[in-house]
């Protein structure tokens, strides 16, 4: 099992068919600057990656941002997230300006997830 608040390796969805189940699973909650997929998974830790393409920002700076955020929102939240898979889809890109706004629409959508995707097997820590 993994603790804390760490983003580690195994807290990272990272092969094709395990992203593509997620895909395939269909669960999707949208907003203006994401679309979070939710699939619930088989660990009692929630797994993530983030997806941002070149149209999104063209620049590779811009990219890594984006992804950097989005992975430290979830990494502080992934408590709440525990036994689901995730795929971020980044649709619109953001700066460092509009962090709090960005922070917060991430967080309504996490919790939508979350609030759809229960699991009562998983043993969420305080």
């Amino acid at each position: 099992m993994v603790e804390g608040f760490g983003f580690s390796k195994a807290k990272h969805l990272v092969k094709t068919d395990e992203i593509s189940s997620v895909f395939s699973f269909n669960s999707r909650f949208s907003s203006e600057h994401f679309q979070i997929l939710v699939k619930p998974g088989m660990h009692v830790y929630a797994r993530m990656t983030v997806i941002v393409s070149k149209k999104t920002a063209r620049l590779a700076v811009a990219r890594n941002y984006v992804k950097r955020v989005s992975r430290e929102i979830f990494r502080m939240q992934q408590y709440k997230l525990a036994g689901l898979d995730l795929v971020i889809r980044v649709r619109k890109s953001f700066t460092a300006v509009e962090y709090v706004v960005i922070e917060q629409e991430l967080l309504a959508q996490l919790n939508r997830a979350q609030q759809k995707h229960v699991r009562p097997d998983v043993q969420k820590t305080s």
